[in-house]
């Protein structure tokens, strides 16, 4: 993985596994990671390769003793192995420890709290919003349409990701704990979370839209 892109092309959780081509433990903790990768990370279709379903943070893997890789890692801090890497997109590095077969869980409790943080702060901006409002939220811009592929295209473009998230400004591709959000940046949860009206998504569309989540990955 070519770590500095990764670490700047998403704003999700992003989990960097570092180990060495001679590192046994490594090689047990291997089966585990792939399992949390799993259980968090993206989801592909086994027949195209493309992502099927976008997941709530990303995983990737580097070998320290692959001599492209080791000075980054030194920079990084990385002394052990396996040793894992948290990234938050523009916030960079905002972890790094060894994380032992055994301790496989302690990584599950920390993505669990950095993915709780991302819920605690949309639910304060859309109290912000609400609160900006006078105590009304506005809704939407295609609140109560259709909310397809080229609707979310459109909000998208007009996104301004310095600028505060509400519901008139938000990425409607970003997804928290697997799920999509409403045509307003709501999740299900929430108590103002709208079911969106999606229409009939054939294989043509499905596909186009997959195209459409990898080109934007790949940016």
């Amino acid at each position: 993985v070519d770590l500095l892109d990764f670490m700047i092309e998403d704003e999700r959780i992003s989990v960097v596994k570092v180990y060495a081509s001679w590192c046994i433990t490594c090689k047990k903790f291997d089966v585990r990671y792939r399992k949390i990768a799993n259980q968090f990370g993206d989801k592909y279709d086994e027949r195209t390769g493309q992502i099927s379903e976008m997941g709530s943070a990303r995983f990737a893997e580097m070998q320290y003793d692959n001599p492209d890789n080791k000075e980054i890692c030194d920079v990084m801090g990385v002394t052990e192995f396996p040793y894992i890497l948290v990234f938050k997109g523009s916030k960079g590095k905002v972890d790094g420890f060894q994380c032992m077969p055994q301790k496989s869980q302690e990584l599950v409790n920390k993505i669990r709290g950095y993915l709780a943080e991302d819920d605690d702060i949309i639910e304060q901006e859309t109290k912000q919003q609400s609160s900006n409002d006078g105590g009304e939220v506005k809704f939407g811009k295609y609140d109560g349409k259709l909310w397809d592929q080229n609707a979310k295209k459109d909000v998208y473009n007009q996104w301004n990701p310095s600028q505060p998230r509400s519901t008139l400004n938000f990425n409607p591709f970003e997804t928290f704990n697997g799920n999509s959000c409403d045509a307003s940046g709501m999740y299900p949860g929430d108590p103002y979370y709208k079911e969106p009206f999606r229409g009939n998504v054939d294989y043509t569309t499905y596909l186009e839209e997959q195209a459409n989540a990898n080109e934007r990955a790949a940016n």
